[in-house]
């Protein structure tokens, strides 16, 4: 028997320990807008996919993750890895805690935490399309699954080395995220190599020389970047932004773009729509996929059209 209950997954450390900090602003305005729940707090990396699993076992079907970008995709991983329920029988909602949040951005999510619970009480909702990754690692293939953006190239580099930095900081109980991302843009940039790449959708195709590539579902990353901004997330198709032999000096200067949505005007910037995506390079690049860095290419990705429901504003 489904059980109408919510169940409000909470990362103690969202925003340098926020999540545990505010859990009882954030319960008691749940209980106050009548929105019946019980909490439990995440532990480990991927416990939210395996709390999600446990739940749906139990019959629970309304989700509400307390965290960031990387506690929801744990969310998604765990939704989309059991066989249950259809996906579709799942509502999910985000209270964001922290300074990325980058998937909220696109439906005008708030951060305080009464807007967020007025939009649950509110019940708006609708389906949106997730994005799959198939890739290898040591030999074996995975599967993994994404609602905002995946990123290859320079822009994995980047996330990889702001989640090693994110961990020291909150380790040292200091530091923010958003700047610390784009400070490594500029860090890295002096020494990332670009590389020769082979991209194979089923629209169009490109071979090159490629700075960075992003596999969009969502508009923002990297904590308000929009390498997407003409994206719909409901649309079955990806927006597959290329960056391809951008000089340095060009970053640099038009780095702004990427944050008022004129990233398109550049010539070296490509966007093909698709639903599917063959990626191959020589060497081989980094993949993230919503902030959590996998592995490296190869790797094909496909859309699964209108397949998660979500709590929205928009």
């Amino acid at each position: 028997m489904e059980k109408k209950e919510w169940i409000l997954i909470i990362n103690p450390k969202a925003g340098n320990e926020k999540g545990e900090k505010d859990l009882n602003t954030i319960t008691g305005l749940l209980e106050a807008s009548g929105i019946s729940h019980q909490y439990i707090f995440t532990e480990y990396k991927n416990h939210a996919k395996e709390i999600i699993i446990n739940y749906i076992n139990q019959g629970f079907r309304n989700f509400i993750i307390g965290g960031g970008d990387g506690t929801l995709n744990e969310a998604v991983n765990g939704i989309f890895s059991q066989n249950i329920c259809p996906t579709t029988d799942i509502t999910l909602a985000v209270i964001p805690i922290g300074t990325g949040n980058d998937w909220r951005r696109t439906y005008k999510i708030s951060t305080d935490y009464k807007e967020a619970v007025d939009l649950i009480k509110q019940e708006n909702w609708k389906l949106q399309d997730v994005g799959k990754v198939i890739y290898t690692k040591a030999n074996k293939p995975f599967t993994h699954y994404f609602i905002n953006i995946a990123g290859l190239g320079f822009d994995a580099v980047v996330v990889d080395k702001t989640n090693i930095h994110k961990e020291k900081s909150r380790k040292k109980g200091s530091g923010n995220s958003k700047i610390r991302y784009l400070l490594n843009v500029l860090k890295y940039l002096l020494h990332y190599k670009k590389t020769y790449c082979s991209i194979v959708t089923d629209q169009d195709s490109y071979e090159g020389i490629t700075l960075s590539f992003a596999v969009c579902i969502g508009k923002y990353n990297g904590g308000g970047m929009m390498p997407a901004p003409l994206s719909v997330s409901d649309d079955g198709l990806f927006d597959l932004t290329i960056f391809t032999n951008v000089t340095k000096k060009e970053v640099i200067f038009n780095v702004h773009k990427l944050f008022n949505g004129k990233i398109y005007n550049l010539k070296k910037v490509k966007l093909i729509r698709c639903s599917e995506v063959k990626i191959e390079s020589t060497p081989n690049v980094l993949i993230e996929a919503d902030g959590e860095v996998l592995a490296s290419t190869p790797a094909i990705f496909t859309i699964i059209p209108r397949c998660l429901k979500i709590i929205t504003s928009a």
